[in-house]
């Protein structure tokens, strides 16, 4: 039950990342944001992937650890890793609290 959780999770996370570019765009396009907002942390995700929140995760990893600053496309990298991680421990929290709410507990 928590694998078919997980890969429910990656296969979310999966379609939300293939779906995300085409509604920065629609969105600017209603909304257009100032160059400055642009340059914001998780402002941009099409334009500017090494600069999304997980990427700075990754980059303050990488300065912990191996004592410098991360390339751009290890932040990138890194920033697929975490978001699929994510989207997968999502749908495996799902999948055991479903199975807890769904059995009863004498039958455990």
């Amino acid at each position: 039950m928590a694998a078919a959780g997980a890969a429910t999770g990656v296969v979310a996370a999966w379609i939300k990342a293939l779906s995300e570019p085409r509604l920065q765009q629609i969105t600017e396009r209603l909304w257009p944001p100032k160059p400055e907002q642009k340059e914001m942390v998780g402002a941009d995700p099409t334009g500017h992937p090494d600069n999304a929140p997980p990427a700075l995760i990754v980059d303050s990893v990488t300065r912990a650890v191996a004592h410098r600053p991360a390339t751009r496309d290890e932040r990138v990298k890194g920033t697929l890793v975490i978001h699929y991680a994510f989207g997968a421990g999502l749908g495996t929290a799902y999948a055991l609290l479903r199975r807890a709410a769904v059995e009863p507990i004498s039958h455990r």
